[in-house]
């Protein structure tokens, strides 16, 4: 940022950890769009953050974001049979052909 500082996922976890342990009844929820937008993510088509995720204290839940469906919908069904954590949404229809 212009402080010359960043806030990576690293921080973000460990700020994370730091507050659910202060506040045990806390939630980490994620709006969605999270498995896209960062080059070290989009490169594994967002492989790379299911297992960030995954590895660190997982969040409790997560909603879908548009962007995360640009892998297709083999990659989100990938990401729901894998992820540690519950995956929610609504309004989202799949047909097997």
């Amino acid at each position: 940022d212009e402080r010359g500082e960043t806030t990576g996922i690293a921080w973000l976890i460990s700020a994370i950890k730091n507050l659910k342990a202060q506040n045990p009844n806390s939630l980490w929820l994620d709006a969605g769009d999270i498995f896209h937008g960062m080059p070290v993510i989009n490169v594994s088509n967002g492989k790379n953050m299911l297992d960030i995720l995954n590895i660190s204290q997982s969040p409790d839940a997560i909603t879908l974001g548009n962007q995360d469906f640009d892998y297709g919908i083999d990659a989100i069904i990938g990401f729901s049979k894998n992820a540690k954590f519950d995956i929610l949404d609504a309004n989202v229809v799949y047909k097997k052909k």
